[in-house]
């Protein structure tokens, strides 16, 4: 299952989604079962009899994503609802508000991981 977190529903209905999505659901059971040790796993269902079988897709609802109130954040909002997804920290955390601060950090931080010692 692809969980798609949209932090602006408002752009898309569910069908264009799905259909944005559409490639991802087919390659990635491919990719993924190239990796070393991933198809042997019980909780991925990759294969049906003769080749994997695609993914499903879902959007998260409005109320379980945080919506952002203009557009053009929507790369932000990607990079803040993975470091809370990987830290386990609420995605009510990702808010406008802190749009501005999260860029600039991310510069910031950027810049720094490029500056050999």
């Amino acid at each position: 299952m692809l969980t798609v977190y949209d932090s602006d529903q408002a752009l898309y209905n569910d069908a264009r989604v799905e259909e944005a999505m559409r490639p991802m659901m087919k390659m990635l059971p491919y990719f993924l079962l190239n990796v070393e040790g991933v198809a042997d796993r019980d909780d991925l269902d990759l294969t049906t009899t003769m080749k994997p079988r695609d993914f499903d897709v879902r959007r998260l609802p409005p109320d379980a994503v945080p919506q952002t109130a203009k557009s053009g954040d929507c790369g932000v909002f990607v990079v803040k609802h993975l470091e809370c997804l990987l830290a386990d920290i609420p995605l009510s955390n990702v808010v406008d508000d802190v749009m501005q601060h999260s860029r600039d950090k991310l510069c910031v931080d950027l810049f720094y991981q490029n500056i050999e010692p």
